[in-house]
């Protein structure tokens, strides 16, 4: 059947998809699912598609948004050292889940701040720790675009909460934090066990079971600073390493549930992008029962196969 639009393409391959997992199995020992994540679509997320929340007030701080904290005068992020259980500290030079706040939004402009490992911000004499797992046990803070932060990045050791005044917003006051938003933190195949396969006994008596896992050159400090090569390279290298790992031939089917061309690398070409999203695909397409991107639509290009294909990044 020949397809009419990129859509109702991969529409026909979602239903099948849902049909096979339905039936327990395929109708043929090759088959391999290629399909597209329909990120937003049942559960609505702002990164995805930011004009569904126009009406609003303070849109960008949702709850659940994460931001990282930037102090204008040291060049330097906050942290929740180790993830949470201790201080923030304003030492990292860059950003990733352990320099990422997720709000818990009680109005428009009044926040809890929770970690990486889901403690709560809160205080320590003046000291600013994340160590109570309890919301009621942390601090509520007031959040305000392009002005000031009462939390004070005195030292690269310790931020704490003293400064009585804020007298303006210029570079040279510690007390002034840069905010980047960030709509989504996905945290993607480290969220999991350590190895997948301790799942596996969890698969016992289930007909053709499938272990879904997600892949993501994101997220991690270890991405941070990789060339567009380095980034390939793990991918045939890592990935295909850590697939095998799970693809046995007595245990369940692999699926690699999420993945996406997109990466940590600054301006990178149309090339590379192509060249990232082939090494992808020629490794995820050994899992057993296929893949599936993230996502259908995005707003951000390098997260929408539709995009993806339209503008020739990615061939199928």
């Amino acid at each position: 059947m020949r397809c009419v639009n990129l859509k109702i393409c991969l529409l026909n391959l979602l239903t099948l998809f849902s049909v096979l997992s339905l039936s327990h199995g395929r109708p043929n020992p090759e088959f391999r699912a290629k399909a597209v994540n329909l990120g937003g679509w049942l559960v609505t997320e702002g990164w995805i598609k930011p004009s569904l929340f126009d009406g609003i007030p303070n849109k960008d701080f949702l709850d659940g948004i994460g931001l990282q904290f930037k102090s204008v005068t040291t060049r330097k992020y906050l942290c929740a050292e180790s993830g949470g259980g201790t201080v923030i500290v304003a030492n990292r030079t860059a950003a990733s889940g352990w320099e990422t706040f997720s709000l818990w939004r009680l109005d428009e402009n009044t926040f809890r701040f929770r970690v990486f490992n889901k403690q709560f911000v809160g205080l320590d004499g003046v000291k600013v720790v994340a160590v109570s797992n309890i919301s009621t046990n942390s601090k509520t803070f007031h959040v305000e675009k392009e002005s000031g932060n009462s939390n004070r990045a005195k030292t690269d050791d310790v931020v704490t909460a003293d400064a009585l005044e804020v007298n303006g917003w210029g570079d040279d006051d510690p007390s002034v934090l840069q905010e980047m938003v960030y709509n989504r933190i996905h945290i993607g195949c480290i969220a999991g066990p350590a190895d997948p396969r301790e799942l596996f006994p969890l698969t016992n008596g289930f007909m053709r079971p499938v272990i879904d896992v997600h892949y993501y050159n994101l997220f991690q400090y270890l991405f941070s600073g990789m060339t567009v090569q380095q980034n390939i390279d793990f991918v045939y290298n890592n990935r295909s390493s850590q697939l095998t790992h799970v693809t046995t031939s007595n245990g369940p089917l692999t699926f690699v549930g999420e993945w996406v061309a997109e990466w940590q690398v600054n301006g990178a070409a149309k090339d590379d992008y192509e060249r990232f999203g082939r090494a992808q695909l020629d490794v995820y397409g050994r899992a057993t029962f296929g893949w599936a991107y993230w996502a259908f639509e995005n707003v951000n290009n390098h997260w929408s196969l539709e995009w993806m294909i339209n503008n020739g990044y990615i061939k199928l």
